[in-house]
């Protein structure tokens, strides 16, 4: 598909910065520019490969930390840490999402398998339930019922009246011991007591035995080693990751949770989520410090830990599903200028992100702006 938009503020930003670190600022922000060479195309099961390759390196800068020890150690963990948790959600919103819409395999048995596999791994609804759940998400976007309003609403979550009052009920919440002890009880008991067919029930209990097992022989060291590669990073980081993936994805509460059917109002739900600011104004190296301060320690976290992959063009899913998706960025700028009031990007980064979903002032300004256009 041939790309016939261009992003003004990433084009900018390919203008003013030199061209070594536009690769990085193509990755971070999601949007290709014009000077970026033509990519090699994802296949799906490369992107299985990157999920399970960044679960890996996980693995070896936490046994790294284990051999470091102290305060150098305690960093190096928490980096492998997100490494891990990132990985198991790129197999999550990314393959087991798009198993459930037959995009990864080839034929929808192949889809039905991995998919009941990969939520048995992660511990996440079955395929069938998630799968129901997921159309009808579609279907009825943001709507009253919708599984993840439900989710946001159980954790605390609504329109706030200040970007302050946001952060602080934010944190709060991926803190909360109460969030995390329910998020896990809902995922512990949608695997091991509510999981049907009975073929899932039992290849959740295996799994179970599977991780279990080796300690009888093992000892306690096991069971140490096995939460700190792979349990805490399935719940705690996990359960964080999916609370800041759900709560920025949509403009959640812009129309009351009333069902939409009206197009226009459901293609404003969805947005490009840019993990990356826009250019300074002042084109002077001062100026360009507090940017990359912020690409590293904010951005580049946020794209390595919660808006993972092709996620960042949640509004290309909604709008075309049928799109390549493994390869969102290039497929987009199409999509874009053949019909450009359908699609929107919201720069700033995660905290902007969560702002145009939570805040109350954006909600009634989005409202208003969609509803007089």
């Amino acid at each position: 598909m041939t790309s016939t938009y261009l992003s003004p503020a990433r084009e900018e930003l390919a203008h003013r910065l030199p061209p070594g670190v536009q690769s990085f600022v193509t990755w971070l922000s999601g949007i290709r520019g014009s000077r970026d060479p033509a990519a090699r195309p994802l296949s799906p099961v490369e992107v299985v490969g990157i999920g399970v390759a960044s679960i890996v390196a996980g693995f070896a800068l936490i046994g790294l930390a284990l051999s470091l020890g102290g305060i150098g150690g305690g960093l190096v963990y928490m980096l492998g840490f997100c490494f891990v948790s990132g990985g198991m959600r790129r197999l999550d919103v990314l393959v087991i999402h798009q198993t459930l819409h037959y995009k990864v395999l080839k034929t929808p048995l192949a889809n039905h398998v991995l998919g009941e596999v990969l939520t048995t791994l992660l511990l996440r609804t079955p395929f069938r339930e998630n799968q129901k759940s997921h159309l009808m998400h579609h279907r009825a976007p943001c709507f009253e019922d919708d599984a993840d309003v439900l989710f946001l609403r159980n954790a605390g979550l609504g329109l706030e009246e200040s970007r302050g009052r946001l952060c602080r009920r934010i944190v709060l919440i991926c803190l909360s011991p109460v969030f995390h002890v329910r998020f896990l009880a809902e995922r512990l008991r949608a695997n091991f007591i509510d999981a049907r067919p009975l073929y899932r029930l039992a290849l959740s209990w295996a799994y179970l035995a599977a991780l279990a097992l080796p300690g009888v022989f093992l000892g306690s060291a096991y069971y140490v080693a096995l939460g700190l590669f792979w349990l805490l990073p399935l719940t705690i980081g996990f359960q964080i990751s999916n609370f800041l993936y759900t709560a920025s994805k949509h403009r959640w509460w812009a129309f009351s949770n009333q069902t939409i059917r009206d197009r226009e109002k459901k293609d404003f739900l969805s947005f490009t989520r840019v993990c990356c600011c826009k250019a300074p104004e002042r084109n002077t190296f001062v100026a360009w410090i507090p940017w990359w301060i912020r690409a590293v320690s904010i951005h580049m976290p946020a794209r390595l830990f919660v808006v993972v992959g092709d996620t960042v063009h949640h509004d290309l899913h909604h709008i075309a599903p049928n799109c390549d998706w493994p390869n969102s960025s290039a497929e987009r700028p199409g999509y874009v200028g053949r019909t450009p009031d359908r699609f929107s990007e919201v720069w700033g980064g995660l905290p902007a992100h969560l702002g145009e979903c939570n805040l109350r002032e954006n909600s009634f300004r989005a409202t208003a702006r969609t509803v007089t256009a």
